[in-house]
């Protein structure tokens, strides 16, 4: 394990090899003083039966993560010390580490709970940086980490290339120049994120978009935002920053019927299509953004910013 980790872990992203690791150390402990011909597939059956007892009364569903983790570290072993051995995890420990049926969580919201959600928010900070990260479909890593340079309000364009990074415990390490799959991301405004970006950038006084006294939003403070929306709103169906980016993608799909749209908006990459989207990129954004406008007014009408209520966010059915 020390030397597939020497070797692995400086190719990963901090979260990544976070979770990475957390993961090996739930099998780690039970293997680290067994020969690795000992490791056998009834061996490891023993062993998940035995963490399955002591996880009975957890919120734990199955152990598929942890399984995989390890996995990897054997495939390294024998791509790297022994070309002979067999990784002794198999697909029936997969199904033997399942523990309890997990209850599907909805992660899309419709166009009207979406307004709930917005109207919920208490501060209007926070509100925007939902907003934004509503109609940039974007990772909250990357709204937190969204620059003054990387916004050309002549264009109308929001280039997404840098990300916030966090670590376990929630606190900033620093700015990545770069998103989690590497590319940057170009997003045509829509009349609500214009609207939400100048009234953020009028009274700015650091790179960040969304700072607090300069500094980079708390991903921690950020969740709890969400969290007492979700509540308020009613919508304690939903949870986690993630929403957001779930609900546009879902309702570009409904609302132009093109995945190209979809996989446009949230940057994601795949092995099959990565040419087919890289080319319509763009352009298919462009024609979805004109069909939003059509089904959104505008959230942050300048008027309505200076009146004594606080602006409700309307969306055309």
């Amino acid at each position: 394990f020390e030397d597939y980790w020497r070797s692995r872990s400086s190719l990963l992203e901090l979260s990544t090899k976070e979770v990475t690791k957390q993961r090996i150390m739930v099998f780690y402990p039970e293997l680290k003083d067994r020969r690795i011909s000992e490791i056998t597939p009834k061996y490891l059956l023993a062993l998940i039966d035995l963490m399955k007892s002591k996880s009975m009364s957890s919120r734990r569903c199955s152990f598929r993560n942890e399984l995989k983790a390890i996995s990897a570290v054997f495939n390294w072993y024998r791509e790297y010390r022994d070309y002979t051995f067999n990784n002794p995890v198999m697909k029936s420990h997969f199904k033997h580490g399942k523990i309890k049926k997990s209850v599907p969580k909805q992660r899309a919201m419709t166009i009207d709970q979406v307004q709930q959600f917005f109207n919920a928010f208490e501060d209007d900070f926070y509100r925007d940086v939902a907003i934004a990260q509503y109609f940039c479909c974007c990772r909250i890593s990357e709204i937190a980490g969204l620059q003054v340079s990387s916004i050309d309000m002549g264009q109308e364009l929001v280039l997404i290339k840098h990300a916030v990074v966090w670590d376990r415990g929630k606190r900033f390490i620093e700015l990545r120049p770069y998103t989690k799959n590497g590319d940057t991301k170009i997003i045509k405004m829509s009349a609500p994120l214009m609207q939400t970006l100048k009234k953020r950038l009028t009274s700015n006084k650091s790179n960040y978009v969304f700072n607090i006294d300069g500094e980079p939003i708390s991903y921690r403070k950020v969740q709890h935002q969400y969290s007492r929306a979700f509540k308020k709103a009613g919508l304690t169906q939903f949870s986690g920053t993630h929403t957001l980016r779930h609900s546009l993608a879902t309702m570009a799909r409904s609302l132009t019927g093109s995945l190209d749209v979809a996989q446009s908006l949230t940057g994601h990459k795949d092995s099959r299509t990565a040419e087919h989207y890289s080319r319509l990129d763009y352009n298919v954004q462009d024609k979805a953004i004109g069909i939003f406008n059509n089904h959104f007014k505008d959230i942050c009408d300048a008027e309505s910013v200076q009146t004594v209520n606080k602006p409700k966010l309307t969306l055309i059915k």
